[in-house]
């Protein structure tokens, strides 16, 4: 189908209590099907979900936050898809089809504030990629396909991030 429809839906919430804050959120993805009417529908509907707190300790904040990507739902897995490596599955994005398009992701991190303007943060981050699933955050273009070139991460490859920075806000 030419010009497929792609659609999204995103709500989330966060409450307040004084020295803490809980936030929630969910959305739903729907990339439309623009395969040619003799091959398999490559539509894929990608759900997401997040939680997320923080709560004040002396002069910061302590945050954390878990991320899951259930992974694709109602979408045709093709024939060519092997369970045992990943290989051959509908990808969109970082998307995958399937249980094997699963991902989680689980940040840590403290904000030491110095300033009304001013603060120095440090975080933990990690990505648990299903075996079709190559999300990153800040990795940039990491990992090696067969031939020794630089390429994106490799589906099912697990990204792990230390950040340690400064925010001033002009």
């Amino acid at each position: 189908m030419a010009n497929p429809k792609d659609t999204a839906f995103q709500v989330g919430g966060k409450w307040n209590f004084g020295p803490g804050e809980v936030g929630v959120g969910i959305e739903q993805l729907k990339y439309g099907n623009n395969a040619a009417s003799t091959a398999l529908d490559n539509g894929m509907k990608v759900g997401a979900w997040v939680v997320n707190g923080k709560w004040n300790a002396g002069p910061g904040a302590v945050w954390a936050s878990y991320n899951l990507t259930p992974g694709g739902k109602s979408c045709t897995i093709p024939a060519a898809f092997n369970s045992g490596t990943g290989t051959g599955n509908l990808v969109i994005g970082s998307a995958a089809c399937g249980d094997a398009g699963k991902a989680k992701m689980m940040t840590l991190g403290y904000d030491y504030v110095l300033s009304k303007r001013t603060k120095m943060y440090v975080a933990y981050n990690k990505i648990d990629n299903g075996i079709s699933t190559n999300y990153y955050y800040i990795a940039g273009p990491a990992g090696n396909n067969a031939n020794g070139t630089a390429s994106g991460v490799q589906p099912g490859t697990d990204v792990t991030t230390i950040g340690l920075g400064i925010q001033h806000t002009f």
